[in-house]
């Protein structure tokens, strides 16, 4: 037999399919995981190399979503999955390539490749929503083109379209502050993605510039304490960084309700995302909290029901079109062999002020 056997070889000693071969190699969930550790083993035992992928283009674009069962179970259409995966698809769609979806775990302790990496014949991949690097890192074995939407490098290893939150957060601190807030609250899900990471880093580094002292804060089942210097005297500038809140409507609804427990909450509040500021804006109405008057509140994505919300919603924009049109671009470009550094390729966002946001009148 050769130095290196072939998957026929392997099946043949295995007694089992070449299809089971070649699914067990990329870790497919419909084989056991007993079935993939034996095959696995024969392959290392007889020196199988894979060999590299065909160079006949089918234009076809894997995107690999990873979600969280929250967004899962979400009943609400416009979050930003939903919508920056129907851009991809109708920017690839105008090029005439089609996709190929799949969603998988943010989190997993057995990542696999994605079933359209093993039955279906792809270009490349566009990857959102931040699946489990491991994931990733399978993928990118198979030697194909991959590009991070939203994403990080650092984290996944392959170029990535990013939103540069400092512009928008800068110009919103200074004129929170122009408008008499001294407290300010950045209030995040997951503090591991790499979105929130950025945000909370851009933050602290304003703060920073303007001398005011930053807190993080992590929220754990309805509670969360504000330090003690805050809580007695009111007259303290500070940021202070909620992480960890819930996704989505009721995160935004039990931010407010912690911050509202402390005695001097911040007042100008700056949400990861808009679904999450309706549901600051909803718990505050419920508290007879005046906004703008008493509190602002900022949201993120500019989805297009901000200017319908009473009051009107704020929010950064974060040119989702433009991240998705560089994201197909960059990509199609290492298709067609042009050698993409792996490294963050950022957008500024723009904040749209609207009726949510505005001076403090202290009562």
């Amino acid at each position: 037999m050769n130095a290196s056997p072939s998957l026929r070889d392997l099946a043949k000693i295995a007694n089992v399919d070449v299809s089971t071969v070649s699914r067990a190699l990329h870790n497919d969930p419909r084989v056991s995981d007993k079935r993939i550790k034996e095959i696995k083993g024969l392959a290392r035992r007889m020196g199988y190399r894979q060999k590299p992928l065909r160079s006949q283009k089918t234009r076809a674009i894997g995107l690999l979503i990873g979600t969280a069962p929250s967004v899962q179970q979400n009943t609400i259409g416009e979050n930003f999955l939903e919508r920056v995966s129907l851009m991809v698809q109708q920017e690839l769609g105008s090029r005439n390539y089609h996709v190929n979806i799949e969603c998988v775990s943010r989190k997993t302790s057995a990542p696999k490749l994605p079933a359209f990496s093993i039955e279906n014949r792809i270009d490349g991949v566009l990857v959102l929503g931040h699946p489990d690097a491991k994931i990733i890192e399978l993928l990118r074995t198979q030697q194909r083109p991959i590009v991070g939407i939203n994403d990080s490098s650092a984290r996944i290893g392959v170029p990535c379209l990013l939103s540069n939150p400092r512009p928008a957060i800068n110009e919103a601190v200074r004129r929170f502050s122009d408008w008499g807030h001294r407290r300010y609250a950045p209030l995040l899900n997951e503090p591991d993605y790499p979105t929130s990471r950025a945000r909370a880093e851009s933050f602290k580094k304003i703060l920073d510039k303007l001398d005011i002292p930053c807190h993080t804060i992590k929220y754990s089942k309805n509670k969360c304490s504000l330090p003690s210097e805050l809580e007695n005297n009111n007259n303290t500038q500070a940021g202070i960084i909620l992480h960890g809140l819930p996704e989505e409507v009721a995160g935004g609804r039990e931010a407010v309700r912690c911050l509202l427990a402390g005695k001097f909450p911040p007042t100008a509040l700056l949400f990861c995302n808009d679904w999450m500021a309706l549901g600051g804006l909803f718990e505050l109405k419920a508290n007879n909290r005046s906004v703008p008057d008493e509190f602002s509140i900022l949201g993120h994505d500019d989805i297009p029901f901000c200017k319908d919300f009473s009051p009107s919603l704020s929010s950064i924009s974060r040119s989702e079109h433009e991240l998705v049109k560089n994201a197909v671009e960059i990509l199609l470009s290492s298709l067609e062999g042009k050698t993409v550094p792996a490294e963050d390729v950022l957008l500024d966002g723009t904040i749209c002020w609207r009726d949510s946001t505005g001076k403090l009148k202290l009562k």
